[in-house]
């Protein structure tokens, strides 16, 4: 990179993060922590903390949340949260995932519902599905999108009768 900068950094950590070269992208930022005097933005710590998510990196990510206010100045906020749901219901810690959302202070976004919703249905959890469902219906509740997975998550478990009470629910709501 000709010049070092903000922009040139991220811009750089972000593009390897979002284009499968999630690896690349950490060691990126890490070289930056050590031969720059460029503060990671808050930009770019979403991108590290995908790069994490998409890597499998989760205890290294959780590491990168944690930091955020404390070494780097930065609050998170709801992409960031989303980012760090999305990255623990992938691999599979689907209560450490809502424990987080319940504990934020402020409203999740419905995409972070929807991130752990997703996890659910990779990890088989109906119990956590169900909630998540019902929360996410209340945050959109023109969006039956949350019905319609917690209806799949039934059908692949063979819980037919409960698949199609859901279906039923959602055809009553309109």
């Amino acid at each position: 990179m000709p010049e070092k900068n903000e922009i040139s950094w991220t811009v750089m950590i972000q593009g390897l993060a979002e284009n499968g070269f999630a690896a690349e992208s950490l060691f990126l930022f890490e070289e930056m922590k050590r031969t720059s005097t460029v503060a990671p933005n808050e930009l770019m710590l979403l991108s590290v903390l995908y790069a994490c998510s998409h890597t499998g990196l989760i205890d290294e990510g959780l590491q990168y949340f944690n930091s955020m206010e404390t070494v780097y100045g930065t609050k998170p906020k709801g992409r960031h949260y989303t980012c760090v749901v999305d990255m623990l219901s992938r691999s599979g810690r689907l209560v450490e995932a809502e424990e987080l959302l319940k504990s934020m202070s402020f409203q999740p976004e419905s995409n972070a519902w929807a991130a752990l919703l997703s996890g659910c249905n990779r990890h088989k959890n109906e119990e956590i599905a169900e909630r998540t469902a019902k929360k996410l219906s209340e945050l959109a509740e023109n969006n039956s999108s949350g019905y319609v997975m917690l209806s799949n998550i039934y059908a692949s478990a063979g819980k037919w009768t409960d698949a199609m009470d859901i279906r039923r629910l959602m055809r009553d709501r309109g």
